[in-house]
């Protein structure tokens, strides 16, 4: 690899960058899937417009980021700082910093944290770049650690006018201590500006795995919505009633009068006039394709979703290799930030760490809460082991489970009301009570 030619691109890139561009159109939604919408053998050019135009898509992949990205990210960061460098992490957002990391990561299967300070001087701040914008790096042997990266970017220009903005495309090469920048000069990318630093090398690398992880739901996504698509279109057209005539001799000039309410009138005994509905048999078959394609994207993405129809040593299976992968995720979050978070107390005077809480504990299923509840009524479960099964599984928030059977008993003292004996009726010579 020649690390002073700009205009290489890592071999890598190459290889994975169509597959991270499937995955990441299939997670912003239609207005980027609907390209992967394939017209239908002899349809009309006019009505697969529509059906593009029409068309919907459920989104398996942005639903399944979402979930392992609030999974890693569902506890606050942990600082071990000072609280200077806490307050004024806190004050970058540095948590939904990381969250969006992660969430890039996870559908990308890497992505790239930076660290930056302005030309001008200034406060520090974070960048996160996809990975589809680094087009070479270098790593430091056998390391995930970089040695230097080329990153492609877009920079604003305005013209003296100061009303018209244009986008240039531009590249910078970023190492110890330096800063290079390229643009394109006949064709050719050219060095156009070096710029030394104070920083050492200042990007470091998300790492999970080289194919992006959802890359084959995506694929399978695809194919669910051309079907949906196709589907939906085809029902709509069943439920719309076409006209069906038969011995009306328009050539023979019958009189024919249409009126409001789709009805139609002829003195033509006789013809036969009526609306008739599509059967729609092919229906049923895109229903079923439907549904066999769901179940294969939640059969492969089952390790985000939770499915209370297993049984209990599927679950334990499933829940100890879910929290291993998500452990994975946030080690790797981890020994990525801390690249940056050691630049950042640097530039501060200080030391510390930050990092994910890597804390990954088996969540109650929520099917058991009920069945629970009703043992610890029926007397067969004690309230305290219920509170602390809950409180273990994060269901809820309690700062201690003995000061919860407190409150509990307060509470159940407040609002019990002794009997109250009456004095003898006169009448009766009985006690009444209330």
């Amino acid at each position: 690899m020649n690390s002073n030619n700009p205009n290489y691109v890592h071999p890598d890139y190459a290889v994975h960058s169509e597959q991270i561009k499937i995955t990441q159109d299939i997670y912003y939604g239609i207005d980027k899937a609907k390209e992967y919408l394939k017209p239908r053998p002899l349809e009309d050019k006019m009505d697969f417009m529509n059906r593009k135009s029409n068309a919907t898509i459920d989104n398996f992949i942005e639903k399944l980021v979402t979930i392992q990205s609030g999974l890693v990210n569902r506890k606050p960061l942990v600082y071990d700082t000072s609280k200077k460098i806490q307050d004024k992490l806190q004050a970058l957002q540095f948590d939904t910093f990381i969250k969006d990391a992660t969430t890039a990561a996870a559908r990308d299967g890497w992505t790239y944290v930076m660290i930056d300070v302005p030309k001008e001087g200034g406060e520090p701040y974070f960048l996160q770049i996809d990975r589809q914008n680094v087009i070479n790096w270098e790593f430091i042997g056998n390391t995930k650690n970089l040695k230097w990266v080329l990153i492609r970017e877009a920079v604003a220009t305005t013209d003296e006018t100061g009303f018209v903005t244009e986008y240039k495309e531009q590249y910078r090469k970023i190492e110890d201590h330096k800063v290079t920048i390229y643009c394109d000069v006949q064709g050719s990318l050219s060095e156009v500006e070096v710029i030394p630093t104070q920083l050492p090398m200042s990007v470091s690398v998300i790492k999970l795995q080289d194919v992006p992880p959802l890359y084959d739901i995506a694929k399978i996504n695809i194919q669910h919505m051309n079907v949906y698509s196709v589907l939906d279109e085809s029902t709509m057209t069943a439920m719309i009633p076409s006209l069906f005539t038969k011995g009306l001799g328009l050539d023979k000039k019958d009189k024919i009068k249409f009126s409001t309410g789709a009805t139609i009138n002829t003195d033509n005994t006789d013809a036969e006039i009526k609306w008739i509905e599509l059967q729609g048999s092919s229906i049923p078959y895109g229903v079923d394709n439907l549904k066999r394609k769901e179940e294969l994207m939640q059969e492969r993405g089952s390790k985000f979703i939770s499915d209370t129809m297993k049984s209990a040593t599927q679950v334990q299976s499933e829940n100890i290799e879910q929290n291993s992968r998500l452990t994975s995720i946030a080690q790797e979050v981890n020994r990525s930030i801390k690249t940056i978070i050691d630049i950042f107390c640097e530039i501060n005077g200080a030391k510390g760490e930050v990092k994910v809480e890597p804390d990954f504990k088996v969540s109650i299923d929520q099917a058991l809460i009920q069945p629970l509840s009703m043992a610890v009524t029926q007397g067969n479960l004690s309230l305290e082991t219920f509170l602390l099964a809950l409180q273990e599984a994060e269901v809820i928030k309690i700062d201690s489970v003995k000061e919860e059977l407190k409150r509990i008993k307060e509470q159940y003292d407040e609002f019990t009301v002794e009997p109250t004996v009456l004095p003898t009726d006169p009448r009766t010579d009985s006690k009444t009570e209330r």
